[in-house]
C-alpha cells in the first residue's frame, strides 16, 4: 500500500457505494444483503455530506418495493450534534427493531 499511494487511494474511493449510479448501488446493497442474510438496513442520511445522501430515498423505496427489505433511514448531521435528537432517534430505532422482529416471528 505505501509503495502504491495513487492505487491504494483508488481502491478506497472505488469501494464507497455512493459515487455509483443508483442502479449500481440498488444491487450492490442486494448482493450484501443477499450475502450476509441481513434482516434490514439503517441508512444515515449525513446532512453534511450531500453527495452521500444523493438518492438515499429512492434506494430505500426500491430495496423495500423491490426486494423486501426493510429499511431505516437516519437523518443526523456528522459536524452540528444539534441536529441530533436522541428521542426521536431513538424511537425510530425501536420501530425499526420491532419491524424487524414481527417478520422473524412470521
Amino acid at each position: 500500500v505505501l509503495n502504491r499511494p495513487i492505487e491504494a487511494m483508488s481502491e478506497l474511493m472505488l469501494s464507497f457505494w455512493y459515487i455509483y449510479d443508483l442502479d449500481t448501488r440498488i444491487k450492490k446493497f442486494k448482493e450484501t444483503v443477499d450475502e450476509w442474510k441481513i434482516d434490514g438496513v439503517i441508512l444515515h442520511n449525513n446532512l453534511s455530506c450531500r453527495p452521500n445522501s444523493c438518492g438515499m430515498y429512492d434506494l430505500k423505496k426500491h430495496l423495500q418495493e423491490d426486494y423486501d427489505v426493510p429499511c431505516l433511514i437516519i437523518t443526523a448531521d456528522m459536524n452540528d450534534p444539534r441536529k441530533f435528537n436522541e428521542v426521536q432517534i431513538t424511537n425510530q430505532i425501536e420501530s425499526f427493531i420491532e419491524i424487524l422482529d414481527q417478520r422473524k416471528k412470521n
